[in-house]
């Protein structure tokens, strides 16, 4: 008789961080978004994509677009650094990234990682308006 062993292979999801907000954003100046990471239990990383979360203030046809938005990664047993996309924001308001990566058994993170990064609308300063953009300016800091 031939005795047959089979040894079952699991695949555990990877996990991602979309990384810090940086807000508040310049309007029109191109973001380059930083401080990603993604990890894999088996060590499997592959790929990344970003896009915007349906959240987002913005929808994919209104949205800027994102360049550097996927690419290739590897390893992840310790956690491992997602380049980020660069955007120029046109409109003022909230932005949703989200990210994605992909193990080498095709498994994605399940929870998507999700950043938001607010753009100020542009404000001009005037003898008139200086002390109450000041007022504003120091609340959302404290």
């Amino acid at each position: 008789t031939t005795m047959t062993s089979l040894t079952e292979i699991t695949n555990t999801a990877p996990t991602a961080s979309a990384g810090p907000s940086h807000t508040p954003l310049a309007l029109n100046t191109a973001h380059t978004h930083s401080g990603a990471t993604a990890s894999d239990t088996e060590g499997g990383l592959t790929s990344y994509t970003w896009s915007w979360d349906s959240t987002s203030p913005c929808q994919p046809s209104s949205c800027p677009s994102l360049t550097g938005d996927t690419g290739s990664i590897s390893g992840g047993t310790t956690p491992v650094s997602v380049s980020g996309p660069i955007y120029t924001p046109t409109s003022a308001g909230d932005y949703v990234l989200k990210l994605i990566v992909t193990d080498n058994m095709g498994a994605t993170n399940l929870v998507p990682a999700t950043v938001t990064e607010t753009v100020n609308p542009s404000i001009p300063l005037t003898p008139s308006n200086w002390w109450d953009l000041f007022r504003t300016l120091w609340k959302e800091k404290k």
